[in-house]
């Protein structure tokens, strides 16, 4: 949207202003709600695939090598960045590190962020949907 000065604007030019706006708002709710369904589908499948990579015969932790890994994420939502540490379950040593940077022009969601994260840090690739969503 543009930015208009709107001491300068006549009764018609502003009412033409706000036609277009609720317009435009319209357009915008109107999809809006297939959006969000697919963007709780694409955050639903991020926690799954939490769930799903996990180690079946580890409670709680990943294998990475030969080595079984407990996760430690790290939230900044300022920063908009997860980043998980894979240590180790015994020992605490750190096995392997991903971080996931969210982009300006997205919407930062926590379990997106830590499943891209998982995936960089077990080297796997993630699934399409989550990566670009």
């Amino acid at each position: 949207m543009q930015k208009v000065n709107f001491k300068n604007l006549t009764t018609t030019e502003l009412n033409e202003f706000i036609s277009k706006a609720a317009e435009e708002l319209t357009k915008r709710a109107n999809k809006s709600p297939r959006v969000i369904t697919a963007r709780k589908k694409v955050i639903e499948d991020a926690k799954s695939d939490l769930e799903n990579l996990k180690d079946s015969t580890m409670c709680d932790g990943y294998e990475v090598g030969s080595y079984a890994t407990v996760p430690e994420y790290h939230i900044n939502r300022k920063k908009r960045v997860v980043t998980v540490l894979l240590k180790g379950y015994r020992s605490g040593r750190i096995y392997a590190k991903g971080i996931a940077k969210c982009d300006p022009r997205d919407t930062f969601n926590e379990h997106i962020g830590k499943a891209i994260a998982l995936y960089r840090a077990l080297s796997k690739k993630s699934s399409y949907k989550v990566l670009n969503s």
